[in-house]
């Protein structure tokens, strides 16, 4: 039962009312027993149906009094567990401020712009939230640490085939790595792991028509933004992998961001998932690029860096429709 927009229980309600009735019944033959109250026989009906009535009529207020105060308390006390989360925010923030440190504040200035977003659902009365898995998760996350970085950043990063699936569907990473080394003046170094099995159709699966139509998409972006691929902005190889496995065993794919002025860094790892736990994400801050924990992954990407099996997006797309791998 709805009331003035309080929702009211009927059992509530019936309870309510027989102990209401039972109150002003008793009441009302106190009144008759000590004759300061007087019914005829004739009025008999009349007094209990009135009783009935008046009972029912006072357990409505209660139950709606009841209702609507419970609800103010809680509205109430949520407020005031808002406000302490609010405070304890903007002190955190400050801290971050006096600290002074580059990416933990881009970090923040990505997740408060989400909860900002999200709090267009305090004005409507329908609001979508993305439910994402950690794939989307990890290009979300990537995609808008991109998009705050600036000239004096450098973005490494070591991926594979799978987490450029995306872009058969979707070009808006592709192309914040574009905007990234344009307009933000970026320098991008990216790594893609493929391994050598598929290229030779030795790999489970229709593997080798998967690369295909993903590297057939990047070049053909690739051809559109050739200004973008010049040297020292986005120097993007495909390692083609005889230990694939080995070589994928580490969190790929990752990304370490590193400021040349602070020297401070980022990296942004992917947790592998084990059994019975949710994949995560990691954003872990440093000071400086010697950190071991920053350090080993630079170290690994330079590694793959100086193999000979490094090639740029045009001689790997020639290599797949024309040269050594197109009968693969």
């Amino acid at each position: 039962m709805n009331i003035f927009g309080i929702r009211i229980r009927l059992k509530q309600l019936i309870t309510l009312s027989f102990v209401s009735f039972g109150i002003i019944w008793g009441f009302f033959e106190a009144g008759l027993v000590l004759q300061v109250i007087a019914i005829s026989d004739q009025g008999a009906p009349v007094y209990y149906f009135g009783l009935i009535a008046f009972s029912i009529f006072i357990s409505i207020i209660i139950a709606w009094y009841t209702e609507w105060k419970s609800q103010r308390v809680n509205k109430t006390e949520l407020a005031e567990g808002v406000k302490v989360k609010l405070n304890k925010l903007v002190k955190r923030f400050r801290q971050m401020i006096a600290d002074g440190s580059y990416f933990k504040l881009i970090y923040l200035d990505w997740r408060m712009q989400v909860e900002w977003d999200k709090t267009q659902l305090a004005g409507a009365s329908r609001y979508i939230l993305d439910a994402e898995d950690v794939a989307d998760y990890i290009l979300s996350a990537t995609y808008n640490i991109l998009n705050r970085l600036g000239k004096s950043d450098e973005y490494i990063t070591l991926s594979n085939i799978d987490f450029w699936g995306h872009i058969r569907n979707d070009l808006r990473f592709f192309n914040a790595n574009i905007d990234a080394v344009n307009r933000q003046s970026v320098h991008i170094k990216r790594i893609v792991l493929v391994d050598i099995k598929a290229l030779e159709g030795r790999a489970p699966g229709d593997e080798i028509k998967r690369i295909r139509e993903i590297v057939k998409i990047l070049h053909e972006e690739y051809q559109r933004n050739t200004s973008a691929f010049e040297s020292g902005k986005m120097d993007w190889h495909f390692y083609i992998s005889e230990n694939y496995k080995p070589d994928h065993d580490i969190s790929v794919p990752y990304a370490i961001i590193t400021n040349k002025i602070s020297g401070e860094c980022l990296a942004i790892l992917p947790k592998k998932k084990e059994e019975k736990t949710k994949p995560k994400i990691e954003m872990y801050f440093s000071e400086n690029k010697l950190d071991e924990n920053i350090s080993s992954y630079l170290a690994d990407f330079e590694r793959i860096a100086k193999a000979p099996r490094l090639i740029d997006i045009p001689t790997f797309y020639h290599e797949l429709f024309s040269g050594k791998w197109k009968n693969s």
